[in-house]
């Protein structure tokens, strides 16, 4: 049977780089001090908020609801696509670190190029999605909790920094 937090993952991580010969060169990409139980929650509410946008894009395809941002759900499905799967290593990690009661966990990706104006897109995206949430129409999903907000930007925000060779910085916000 398939773990329930599994299934409702959508933005676990970053996805995987495609594994073919004439791939493009990776990066390593370092997440430090990621704080373990506020990216599960991030993740946990993004998963919810990207159902209730496909259930509403139904809805928009079918005339019974008004138009929902569904370039959130047309990125998530191109990132899905463009990079071969999920991060399942980091995926992995991220559960045992939940279920050991880890606080923080450092992760380490290997991404293609382009991967900061996929993150950019992203972030600019699901910003505009908790806009669309805090209008209290047509949803029931709430804003984003600063918290997840501001995780999320870091989060983000390190794939753009470190794509453009800076060094990681370390999580400093909340970790509970």
């Amino acid at each position: 049977m398939t773990d329930r937090r599994e299934t409702e993952r959508v933005i676990r991580t970053i996805p995987d780089p495609p594994t073919t010969p004439d791939a493009a060169p990776l990066h390593t990409i370092r997440i430090l001090q990621a704080p373990v139980r506020v990216w599960d929650r991030a993740s946990t509410h993004t998963a919810e908020l990207m159902r209730e946008f496909a259930l509403l894009k139904i809805g928009t395809e079918a005339g019974t609801t008004r138009q929902v941002p569904e370039q959130v759900l047309d990125l998530v499905a191109d990132l899905r696509a463009r990079y071969a799967g999920t991060s399942a290593r980091q995926a992995v990690e991220l559960e045992d670190a939940v279920e050991a009661g880890e606080r923080i966990h450092d992760f380490t990706y290997q991404v293609p190029d382009g991967i900061a104006e996929a993150c950019e897109r992203l972030r600019d995206l699901l910003d505009e999605a908790d806009e669309f949430c805090s209008q209290g129409t047509a949803l029931m999903t709430l804003v984003s909790p600063p918290d997840q907000r501001e995780f999320r930007s870091w989060y983000l925000g390190e794939f753009i920094r470190q794509s453009m060779g800076e060094p990681p910085r370390p999580w400093t916000g909340p970790t509970d």
